[in-house]
């Protein structure tokens, strides 16, 4: 019992004694102090400036000729051992120039771009005054002013020209079934077919015939803005 007693006595002295010790509850700081203090020297110096990264050039949409084939079998001789090809394409997803390419084993080729009938009133290149309205006529070449011509002569004339004013803004030189058959060349994308080569940016397009007959080359640059030709 007396065993018992004095436990029983030891136990609330050792209870008052940790109620009386201090506590040292301090936190430390989760990193150095160092760390936390901005460093006088290095907050005045100036940030630098990140470099930024050139960005390469986007590649060039890739052309398949065959996709904007709309007439024909290029390559395919026919009974009487000729064949004919005609391509074409819009120059922008608004639809209002137009060009196509001909190509026929039997004659000379020819390529034209045309505003479309629907947007001559939203062409602004200058017409010049030489240029008459001549469609239906068979004064020469039929010509109004909205359309331009490489291979005019089609009979690979060394003497005649290969590139200028030809064909007019009409259903007959724009066929509505062609037209519909025919897709955009895309911003930057170059149509190849043999002796024409297209290429199309911001809806303009500038198409070159490479006469190896005659020795020459014709150029024509066409879009609601601009109408040039050249020849060298």
């Amino acid at each position: 019992m007396k065993r018992r007693l004095g436990f029983m006595l030891v136990v609330p002295l050792v209870l008052v004694l940790a109620a009386c010790a201090p506590t040292n509850n301090i936190s430390l700081p989760s990193q150095p102090l160092a760390t936390k203090i901005a460093h006088p020297v290095a907050s005045l110096l100036p940030h630098a400036t990140p470099t930024p990264t050139a960005k390469a050039p986007a590649a060039p949409p890739t052309i398949n000729p065959a996709d904007y084939l709309i007439n024909g079998t290029p390559n395919v001789p026919d009974s009487n051992g000729e064949w004919f090809g005609e391509w074409a394409f819009f120059t922008d997803s608004t639809k209002r120039v137009w060009c196509e390419l001909s190509v026929f084993s039997g004659d000379g080729p020819g390529a034209n771009c045309y505003i479309v009938p629907s947007a001559k009133a939203q062409a602004t290149y200058p017409i010049p005054a030489s240029v008459k309205n001549k469609c239906g006529t068979t004064d020469g070449i039929d010509t109004d002013g909205y359309g331009l011509g490489l291979g005019i002569d089609l009979q690979a004339d060394p003497n005649n020209p290969e590139a200028g004013w030809a064909g007019c803004s009409t259903d007959y030189f724009m066929p509505p079934a062609d037209l519909a058959k025919s897709k955009v060349l895309p911003d930057g994308g170059t149509l190849a077919v043999d002796p024409f080569t297209c290429a199309v940016a911001s809806g303009v397009a500038t198409c070159v015939f490479n006469d190896t007959y005659a020795g020459k080359t014709g150029t024509i640059t066409m879009g609601i803005k601009v109408a040039t030709f050249s020849q060298t």
